[in-house]
């Protein structure tokens, strides 16, 4: 019955829904982080490796390197402050001959959505640039205005198959080609970029493989960073920060709880499911629970008091005997709704992740045991 209603429901009930949020819901999103996950995004491995001088200029001469002879002088670091989307959390923005650079990480599943977010995010920066005096004095001029030129470049390390690039023009009605409005983001992987952006997607992908092969995270960040130690340019980083474990250790358990964004759309189905589903699975516990306990007790009742003589023995060892077979019927049902439960969770859109947390939220169990539980199922 939860799974037909739940079947309705996703295929679009007559109650409207509200718009898909592009902006992802950031306050949201943020509160359902744990508190140790919930902090500064500047602080990140990728904000802290590519704000240093040799980093940042040998990530620029990747994407421009006809200005090889560019100092370290020439860069101003600007800070962003990430107002619109909780993935774009890693991002180092700077300005050099005339170009606003914006270097961005994005770990979670692609979002092709990125340069109409990207959009909205350079158009608060440029509104803040634009109230700097130097500009507000020209900008209503006749005189042309001059604007460092913006160039966006995303550097991806998740596991989906990803273009070389993101174009707003692809969001929009119609022909591409006909929009009078255009945002590229250049997007940087494992295959199409070379130096120190290719070692920091190689070292996040090392842990990942490491992780997915059972290994713990601790165990695999010490492995990555003893084979980036020597010989590579992202060396020297591992020799001057003594943060560097704790750094990428949340760089790739951010990503789990990014997953959060992926269950964004799903968020109003979800609440208008979850009392369906309570309701539903309530009622169908109260008559598994009732029978089997109908039959266990009985059987057992009935094979202990025929061999009691008093009436007194025989209230005894019933009341015995219900308190038993009732916690043993409880915790098979329990453990039967467990399964239940992670089988819905994840047909409506939830990750595994997201939906042992939820179901250890319930039941207030611990994970090991929801997973015990899973496996034998």
């Amino acid at each position: 019955m939860a799974k037909e209603k739940t079947a309705i429901l996703a295929q679009g009930s007559k109650k409207e829904k509200e718009p898909c949020l592009i902006l992802g819901e950031k306050q949201v999103m943020e509160a359902k982080l744990p508190i140790n996950m919930n902090r500064k995004y500047q602080d990140s491995f990728f904000t802290s490796l590519f704000k240093i001088p040799k980093y940042r200029r040998a990530a620029y001469l990747l994407m421009h390197p006809e200005d090889a002879d560019v100092e370290d002088s020439e860069f101003e670091n600007i800070e962003l402050e990430n107002v619109f989307t909780v993935d774009m959390y890693n991002d180092v923005c700077f300005m050099v001959r005339g170009r606003l650079i914006i270097l961005m990480e994005h770990q979670s599943t692609l979002n092709y959505n990125m340069p109409v977010r990207v959009l909205l995010y350079v158009v608060e920066e440029y509104k803040k640039l634009l109230s700097m005096k130097k500009y507000k004095r020209v900008l209503y001029g006749s005189r042309q205005i001059q604007l460092p030129k913006p160039e966006f470049y995303m550097v991806y390390t998740g596991k989906e198959e990803c273009p070389d690039s993101l174009k707003l023009s692809d969001a929009f009605e119609g022909k591409a080609s006909d929009s009078f409005l255009e945002l590229k983001v250049t997007v940087y992987k494992e295959d199409n970029v070379k130096g120190v952006i290719h070692e920091f997607i190689s070292l996040i992908q090392l842990v990942k493989k490491a992780v997915a092969e059972g290994k713990s995270m601790e165990e695999a960040v010490r492995e990555a960073i003893r084979q980036y130690q020597e010989g590579f340019e992202i060396s020297d980083y591992f020799a001057q920060r003594k943060d560097v474990f704790q750094l990428l250790g949340e760089a790739i358990t951010w990503e789990e709880f990014l997953d959060l964004r992926d269950e964004a759309n799903a968020s109003v189905l979800r609440e208008e499911l979850r009392g369906e589903i309570r309701e539903e699975v309530t009622k169908e516990l109260t008559e598994q629970v009732t029978k089997q306990v109908t039959k266990e007790v009985t059987k057992q009742v009935t094979k202990e008091v025929t061999k009691q003589v008093t009436k007194e023995v025989t209230k005894q060892v019933t009341k015995q005997v219900t308190k038993e077979v009732t916690k043993q019927v409880t915790e098979q049902v329990v453990m039967e709704n467990i399964c239940k439960a992670y089988k819905i969770l994840t047909s409506v859109g939830a990750n595994q992740t997201a939906a042992i947390q939820a179901i250890m939220k319930e039941y207030d169990m611990p994970e090991d045991r929801v997973l015990a539980i899973l496996q034998k199922s």
